[in-house]
């Protein structure tokens, strides 16, 4: 019951309302102790929640990467499949952030093999997971094409991970993609592309508790500056890039600060 208990709490509840890097011990605590003591099942599914909220908490890559690793080699041994792919799916994205490589196409997880034929995409919470990974290494890679590929895809599927730290990222993800494509939008499609951003925005901030501090007080700044600029207030924008700038270097939320 323990066990359960602090899956649901760290892996659904705890991180809306803290820093989602909180989370990541106290899971890890009880797979280790679990494991300890030859048990898996809910200690084995809060290890794959442990080292997916240590890439969205922006621990060092290399952190990231050693847990994942041994997490893969762990569930390799064990014949656990679906934690395997979980861990790789996460080593594979640390793989592509160090190294400036396409999104989640390589040795530990290649979503080509993963979901060959995009005409019938996959469905279900993991597909929610895996397209939430895609558009972080896509934007902080740049690549808004694969990032906006990535957020329709994710926004399919996001309703069936209730409470999963992925919904608040893909909610940021979508706010953006709409943010960029007001600068691209033509002057008949601006207004839509604007609603769909007020949209974003406001489903951003339905998800986040503390909208003035923190990560998420830097994500909605982002968006508030980002649609300022849309719509030609330049000044109104510059100080929402301040303030998310601010923010999110207090935070260590060096995403948001490269973005």
């Amino acid at each position: 019951m323990r066990t359960l208990a602090g899956f649901a709490y760290h892996g659904f509840v705890g991180h809306w309302g803290s820093p989602i890097d909180d989370t990541v011990e106290p899971l890890l605590d009880e797979y280790r102790r679990s494991s300890a003591e030859g048990r898996g099942g809910f200690a084995q599914s809060g290890a794959t929640f442990a080292v997916l909220h240590s890439l969205f908490a922006y621990r060092p890559l290399a952190q990231v990467a050693a847990l994942a690793d041994d997490l893969v080699a762990t569930f390799d041994r064990l014949g656990e499949v679906a934690f395997g792919q979980r861990s790789g799916l996460v080593r594979q994205a640390v793989a592509d952030l160090a190294a400036g490589s396409d999104s989640l196409r390589g040795a530990w997880f290649d979503v080509g093999a993963w979901e060959p034929d995009p005409g019938r995409p996959r469905q279900g919470e993991f597909a929610a997971v895996v397209h939430t990974v895609r558009s972080f290494v896509a934007l902080v890679q740049g690549d808004s094409a694969t990032a906006a590929d990535a957020v329709g895809r994710a926004a399919a599927q996001i309703r069936t991970a209730p409470g999963e730290s992925a919904v608040g990222v893909h909610y940021f993800h979508a706010a953006l993609v709409a943010a960029d494509a007001v600068a691209a939008a033509d002057t008949t499609s601006r207004r839509k592309a604007r609603r769909a951003v007020a949209r974003g925005l406001e489903r951003l901030r339905s998800v986040t508790i503390h909208p003035e501090e923190g990560v998420g007080g830097a994500r909605i700044a982002l968006i508030d500056a980002l649609a300022a600029q849309a719509s030609g207030d330049d000044g109104r924008a510059a100080l929402h890039f301040d303030k998310a700038h601010q923010l999110a270097v207090a935070a260590g939320a060096f995403a948001e600060v490269a973005l």
